[in-house]
């Protein structure tokens, strides 16, 4: 638009231009003021008009440098614990601007199950939590691992396009003996004390036996 304003007005002065030749062959007297104007100025308007004048504050923003785009330190990553360990799931996000968002999200086939947001976890399951360290981990905690939990996770930066770091979390029973298909004895620390894994319905349960006098009649856990 300003190109066009400035072409219309430059079409005009050259119009007086014109009419001040015409008036000076004619010995009519010229527009007041536009005969003092220097020749440098009608040289440069006789010149073929490209240059645009922006408003300072459009000219800035265009001028802007845009912000870097957030990036990953660490690539995808495999993590394989025992039953019953404690997780932790770095995201480590470098250019991360105040507006955009570090979120975790549990993936089971087309399925996406969230689980934090920021600082904020979303998930039903307690024993998922978001801890922060500085100056850019965002570190999914998962506690008592169990084999349900195998799968893959998916950080997730908030921008366009979509920013994603896969992890792919295996659990393993190492050393376990199966006595079911929902009971499995993790180990056998002594004679006093077995560690057992059982699944109830959808709920998953680690805990210790500690026997009493075993071997002995009359006596049990």
């Amino acid at each position: 638009m300003l190109s066009r304003l400035s072409a219309v007005v430059a079409s005009i002065l050259v119009h007086q231009v014109h009419f001040l030749c015409t008036a000076d062959s004619q010995g009519v007297k010229p527009v007041p003021g536009l005969e003092n104007l220097p020749r440098s100025f009608w040289r440069e308007l006789s010149s073929p008009f490209t240059e645009v004048y922006e408003v300072d504050s459009f000219a800035t923003e265009i001028s802007a440098t845009p912000e870097p785009r957030p990036f990953f330190e660490d690539p995808e990553s495999n993590i394989t614990v025992q039953l019953g360990a404690q997780v932790h799931m770095h995201c480590r996000v470098q250019n991360l601007q105040k507006n955009l968002k570090v979120s975790w999200v549990r993936r089971r086939g087309e399925d996406f199950h969230l689980l934090t947001i920021g600082l904020d976890t979303y998930a039903s399951d307690s024993r998922f939590s978001l801890e922060f360290e500085g100056p850019n981990d965002w570190r999914l905690q998962l506690k008592s691992a169990t084999e349900r939990d195998a799968g893959l996770y998916e950080c997730q930066v908030s921008v366009h396009p979509p920013l994603i770091r896969t992890v792919h979390l295996s659990v393993s029973v190492v050393g376990g003996i199966v006595l079911s298909k929902d009971i499995t004895v993790l180990g056998i620390e002594s004679a006093e004390r077995v560690t057992m894994s059982m699944t109830i319905g959808h709920r998953h349960m680690l805990f210790g036996l500690f026997l009493s006098n075993p071997g002995r009649p009359g006596h049990g856990v």
